[in-house]
């Protein structure tokens, strides 16, 4: 057991753990492991941040560029009514015309700083599931190692870092079969 925590990436050649292993101790010359949980933590947080932050920054980017400059309305075709605006009984109300938004504009915020509080939120998103992805997955591989009594490699967090956000990315599949 190594009495000081090893410095973020520490990866090493890869090579040391995969080949002439035979007839060797658990621990390679020249490796270097994790022995305490909260370097495990800390080594699965910042590569699953690492992974994860690219795709939330992308989906938030688009979002944000989708209200900022949202797509003009195309002119429907002139299409001819076959019903007239005034119904056959009398009514109650007064006609009015429809309006077109129902809605009326917030005029201390605007459609800009709305989509920043978006991209905000996606940034918090990415960090909350590095967080809570990585208290998870840190404490059950870590605890995994420590009941084998196996040594913990610096590539072991990398690789379920990976993992974790490429099964994550799973999950846009729906979105993207409902936009095509």
């Amino acid at each position: 057991m190594s009495a000081q925590s090893p410095n973020f990436p520490s990866l090493y050649d890869i090579s040391l753990e995969l080949s002439r292993v035979e007839h060797r101790g658990p621990r390679q010359p020249g490796g270097v492991y994790l022995d305490n949980l909260s370097d495990v933590y800390r080594f699965t947080f910042y590569w699953i941040l690492i992974f994860s932050t690219p795709f939330f920054f992308l989906a938030g980017t688009y979002a944000f560029f989708n209200l900022s400059f949202p797509p003009s309305h195309r002119p429907k075709a002139a299409v001819e009514k076959v019903y007239s605006e005034y119904p056959l009984s009398p009514t109650l109300a007064p006609l009015a015309p429809p309006t077109l938004s129902s809605t009326r504009p917030n005029p201390r915020r605007s459609r800009i700083t709305f989509a920043l509080l978006v991209l905000l939120t996606y940034a918090v998103f990415a960090v909350a599931s590095a967080v809570v992805g990585s208290a998870v997955l840190g404490c059950v591989v870590y605890g995994l190692y420590k009941a084998g009594g196996f040594s913990m490699s610096t590539w072991v967090p990398f690789i379920w870092a990976l993992i974790q956000s490429l099964v994550g990315l799973t999950g846009i599949w729906p979105s993207v079969i409902e936009i095509i």
